[in-house]
């Protein structure tokens, strides 16, 4: 037995660094190419294999001249390979965007925004210079958004969530699918990208609470088509949304909010190579501008903090797996300028019932 033990211990090691070759950048690309499909299960049409394994072969390099310059003290993150990492720069662009062009989408015109959040949750306090709502089991873990431009949806649930723990000391897991496939008359474009207003107005005009995961599964992650909406046929929960606000376009407003509310939806720009492939450490960017025209879109601002270097940062919560980023997440730079308009748009929901 003991024998037994050891032996598959052995074998699944040597099954798990066979399936990982791809992130070691010693051994030749076409080797490093077979265990990325091996790993991803890629089953490439043979015309499509040469084009794939072009495609990995430019980010694969892309990805160790970042760690280089990683190791030389002049960025502050590292890079790795991922399930993005045979996309072509256009289809990663398309893949943002949800199909769309830069400033195809826009935000609601009738929006106002306030420096804080009057009446709501807790009185405004000083913020300390490190928070994350991860500690204090308030966000649920990453999930995968697929082929379907529904960051907004996955990024507005998430805050919905928080909000809710704030209220109720319990982490309610609630449906993406529901805000993409039934927040189209309130301006959302199911799978072709929407905003988190859009999805805070569909709850306030339902008015009915917001539907759990197990009662509304996410179904667009394959092919990226969308349902009917079939809300009225499923048992909603008793949390409602009932309002929300929207936080003046500063990285100090942002701060306060986020600890003094919950984590917001936040409309960015990340339509960069550095940060497809990104792995850990302080993202940032020096082709990122703080321009509105570029956002393209929605992540979650979970927390804030400073490293020991001294560098702040952002928490935000991705919605491409657990297997991007830091387990889903990214440490985002923050007192740059507004880099790539982390604070441009920030949303957040007002919540009521446990």
């Amino acid at each position: 037995m003991k024998f037994a033990l050891i032996f598959f211990a052995v074998f699944a090691l040597s099954v798990n660094v066979e399936s990982q070759l791809f992130h070691d950048h010693t051994v030749p690309d076409h080797t490093a190419f077979e265990s990325f499909q091996e790993h991803f299960k890629r089953d490439y049409h043979p015309r499509e294999k040469s084009k794939r394994f072009a495609m990995f072969k430019e980010t694969r390099k892309h990805v160790h001249t970042m760690n280089e310059k990683y190791k030389l003290g002049l960025i502050t993150f590292k890079s790795k390979l991922n399930h993005l990492s045979d996309m072509s720069r256009e289809e990663f662009s398309n893949f943002v965007l949800g199909g769309n062009k830069r400033g195809d989408f826009k935000m609601p015109t009738d929006l106002v925004y306030a420096d804080e959040l009057e009446g709501h949750r807790r009185h405004k306090r000083a913020a300390p210079a490190n928070y994350d709502w991860r500690s204090k089991n308030a966000v649920s873990g990453a999930q995968d958004q697929g082929n379907c431009g529904s960051g907004y949806s996955f990024a507005a649930i998430s805050t919905i969530e928080t909000s809710a723990y704030i209220l109720c000391s319990v982490l309610y897991k609630f449906s993406e699918e529901e805000p993409v496939e039934c927040s189209g008359p309130q301006g959302n474009s199911n799978c072709s990208s929407g905003t988190a207003p859009f999805v805070y107005r569909y709850y306030i005009n339902k008015a009915a609470g917001v539907i759990s995961l197990p009662n509304y599964p996410y179904t667009s992650l394959a092919s990226g088509t969308v349902n009917p909406c079939s809300a009225s046929t499923r048992q909603p929960s008793i949390t409602l949304v009932t309002d929300f606000k929207n936080f003046a376009p500063t990285e100090a407003v942002l701060l306060s909010a986020v600890f003094n509310q919950g984590s917001t939806a936040n409309y960015v720009n990340v339509n960069y190579d550095s940060f497809q492939s990104y792995s850990s450490g302080i993202w940032a960017d020096p082709a990122c501008t703080n321009s509105t025209d570029m956002v393209d879109h929605y992540m979650a601002c979970v927390g804030y903090g400073t490293n020991s270097a001294g560098v702040a940062f952002w928490v935000f919560k991705n919605s491409w797996s657990s297997g991007w980023g830091i387990s889903g997440f990214i440490r985002w730079q923050r007192n740059n300028n507004n880099m790539c308009c982390a604070a441009c748009f920030a949303s957040i929901p007002v919540v009521s019932g446990c």
